[in-house]
């Protein structure tokens, strides 16, 4: 019976693990987020990252247990369907603290493509009542801010 119950477990331990091009394996509060634009003062909601919108890149964000030495936390992370094909998409939201009053979340939403993690987009809204984030979520499809 002992080498009956040695074999099964031999040979689940040595199948494979799931596919790594599950967006849900991705460890969000370990990453490295890009940053470009202004950190505060927003006063428009644009996405990031486009060169023609004359934002420079600034130093990433690296975070470490959710959170990182500028004041940058992982917030939320949301898996929704984004395209409607059952294939889900990760939506960050980073919170910015200051130390002051004024306070901003970033917006990143990633894919996984053939095992690799890929940044579909990114972006900031504005501070409390001025554009400020209230939630985001996916709905029929559509990407939902709610301000």
């Amino acid at each position: 019976m002992r080498p009956l119950i040695l074999g099964i477990l031999i040979s689940i331990l040595a199948a494979p693990g799931p596919a790594q091009n599950n967006i849900r394996q991705v460890d969000f509060k370990k990453l490295t987020y890009p940053l470009s634009g202004p950190l505060l003062g927003h006063n428009e909601l644009k996405w990031q990252g486009d060169a023609k919108d004359g934002y420079s890149a600034r130093e990433p964000i690296h975070l470490a247990n959710g959170k990182d030495h500028s004041g940058f936390t992982l917030q939320s992370l949301r898996y929704i369907d984004l395209t409607g094909s059952g294939k889900q998409s990760a939506v960050v939201v980073l919170f910015c603290q200051t130390g002051g009053t004024q306070n901003t979340h970033y917006v990143y939403i990633y894919s996984s493509e053939a095992g690799k993690l890929k940044l579909l987009a990114y972006r900031h809204t504005g501070h409390r009542a001025c554009l400020g984030l209230y939630k985001v979520y996916g709905e029929n499809g559509n990407l939902v801010f709610e301000l």
